[in-house]
């Protein structure tokens, strides 16, 4: 899930600061714990014997997830009476990055990380664009499952 909030805090110099601080402080109410590791990443769990959700802050965008549905919109409704916040149930772009989900004959979930718009982007900023460019290889071949995760 993808949640945007709708508050309009853009122009002010203190205003990524203060919402980031104003979000923090409603996920630690509502039961979260920050990760000691990334001030970007919480975990919480909002009820007995469910699974957590887990949630990245990225100034006013989060994407947000969890193993069961019944939490995701659980999260929604409790963050959702703070904050005026729009939610996308499809996770298409975060971050640079393109999500491509796709669902095989064994309901085994894929997810392909792409970087196509960035990368774009980047090559328009230093006027390459029309340049021909040969990628050096990745030292990680591609292809291969990292991880597989059961629907």
């Amino acid at each position: 899930m993808l949640l945007a909030v709708t508050k309009n805090f853009y122009g002010l110099k203190r205003s990524p600061r203060h919402w980031y601080d104003t979000a923090t402080s409603i996920l630690k109410e509502m039961g979260f714990t920050q990760s000691p590791h990334s001030p970007c990443i919480f975990v919480g769990t909002l009820a007995k014997h469910q699974p957590p959700v887990y949630l990245d802050l990225y100034v006013d965008d989060f994407l947000f997830f969890s193993q069961s549905r019944q939490m995701e919109k659980k999260f929604m409704e409790i963050f959702g009476a703070k904050v005026k916040c729009t939610y996308s149930n499809e996770l298409d772009y975060f971050l640079g990055l393109k999500f491509e989900n796709e669902i095989d004959s064994n309901k085994k979930v894929k997810i392909t990380l792409l970087q196509e718009a960035y990368i774009e982007n980047l090559l328009l900023q230093l006027n390459l664009q029309n340049d021909i460019i040969n990628p050096p290889k990745s030292p990680y071949p591609s292809g291969y499952t990292i991880d597989s995760v059961p629907q």
